[in-house]
């Protein structure tokens, strides 16, 4: 289960993050989602599809990683077999998001 937690200076003063890539670290996602800005990039290697959105109004834009759930065709034994790695991958496993009008950085902890 995830545990994301807000981050801050006292409580993970001593945090350290691992850096190699793969399928134990979170790797192995079928889709990921990526950005406009990004499409130039990320063409070179991967399908972007559009898929809807949750509230079924709209669509958002991803990297197809995969077919199935768990499923990543771009990483091999020794990590990620391409070039470029999406951004919402590498950024792994931080997150950042709003906490009321404050946007702020939150890791997941399970990672």
């Amino acid at each position: 289960m995830t545990n994301i937690v807000m981050l801050n200076n006292v409580d993970h003063q001593n945090l350290r993050i691992i850096t190699e890539r793969g399928e134990k670290y979170g790797d192995n996602a079928m889709t990921c989602a990526t950005f406009p800005r990004e499409f130039r990039d990320l063409q070179t290697h991967y399908p972007i599809v559009f898929r809807k959105t949750e509230d079924g109004f709209g669509f958002e834009p991803v990297a197809l990683l995969g077919f199935q759930e768990d499923e990543n065709l771009y990483l091999g034994p020794q990590g990620w077999d391409v070039n470029y790695i999406p951004m919402a991958m590498e950024r792994l496993p931080f997150l950042i998001g709003r906490s009321g009008e404050q946007l702020n950085i939150h890791i997941d902890m399970d990672s």
